[in-house]
């Protein structure tokens, strides 16, 4: 017998399962390395910008499109076609305000200084409306409302003249709180003050305060008092019912100058005195 017929054949000889996987771990092949092998599951998109940009249309494609998304799609529609037609028609635009209560001032004046011609119902602002109202002379507050479609509601408070102020030749008013403004008529039974230099008013839009006071309380002490002056140096001083000049200064201590002045007109009118000027402003008043 020949060597190689009693030599075994390792070729036909089975190997193991376990033989051969601790081989594959043991020598890889290069075929396993290669990339197809490596990434034959699910390959990663690199998404470009087009396709990020109709992402979401793929998307809505793969959904199932329910009753109420259509619902949802109508009703978007119908908004925004309602936005476009509020803010784009002319139904909703400013062209004229009902204004009321004025009596001093002029309504178109009053509708110029609102500032909201040709302006959307929506971009009317009322309280900035009341800050442009305010600015003018007799409004002393307003009240503004606005409403759809186009309607707005403008409600004055004007100052009231209580003194006729007479200054450098011109013919004003003065309101209770002080603020001098035009006048805007005739009007009677006022009390009037007559300022020769300008010098009761410190900024020209208000009167001193203490010569407003003081010219409110000799009036409700001595109601027939109606006309008062006032320059410098003599201060504050009025006319009386019998024609004399009566100097009261400065703005203070007024209860204790008209009751020298009570005592010294009634001491006057019982001696029968002629007499044209009565000054208070000092402690021991005279008269001449």
């Amino acid at each position: 017998m020949t060597r190689e017929s009693t030599s075994p054949k390792r070729r036909n000889k089975p190997i193991s399962k376990r033989r051969v996987s601790n081989r594959r771990y043991d020598s890889p092949s290069v075929p396993v390395l290669s990339p197809r092998r490596l990434f034959s599951g699910k390959r990663k998109v690199t998404r470009t910008r087009k396709t990020q940009r109709f992402a979401w249309l793929n998307r809505a494609k793969q959904r199932s499109w329910h009753i109420s998304h259509f619902a949802a799609m109508f009703l978007l529609i119908v908004a925004i076609t309602a936005t476009i037609y509020v803010f784009a028609s002319i139904d909703f635009w400013v062209y004229s305000a009902h204004v009321e209560y004025n009596r001093y001032t002029p309504a178109h004046q009053i509708y110029k200084q609102a500032g909201i011609h040709g302006y959307s119902i929506f971009f009317v602002n009322p309280g900035k409306v009341r800050e442009r109202l305010i600015a003018l002379d007799h409004v002393r507050d307003a009240v503004v409302a606005a409403q759809l479609p186009a309607s707005v509601r403008i409600r004055l408070i004007e100052r009231e003249p209580s003194i006729q102020y007479q200054v450098l030749g011109e013919r004003r008013w003065i309101d209770e709180e002080g603020y001098i403004t035009p006048a805007a008529d005739d009007r009677e039974g006022l009390i009037e003050l007559i300022d020769n230099d300008s010098a009761a008013s410190k900024d020209g839009r208000t009167i001193d305060v203490e010569v407003l006071r003081a010219i409110q309380h000799i009036t409700k002490r001595l109601p027939q008092v109606t006309t008062f002056r006032y320059q410098q140096p003599f201060g504050l001083y009025f006319i009386s019912p019998e024609g004399w000049q009566v100097y009261l200064g400065a703005a203070d201590a007024m209860d204790d100058k008209l009751a020298n002045w009570e005592s010294i007109r009634k001491r006057v009118l019982q001696e029968r005195t002629d007499v044209n000027e009565v000054d208070l402003r000092y402690e021991r008043p005279y008269w001449r």
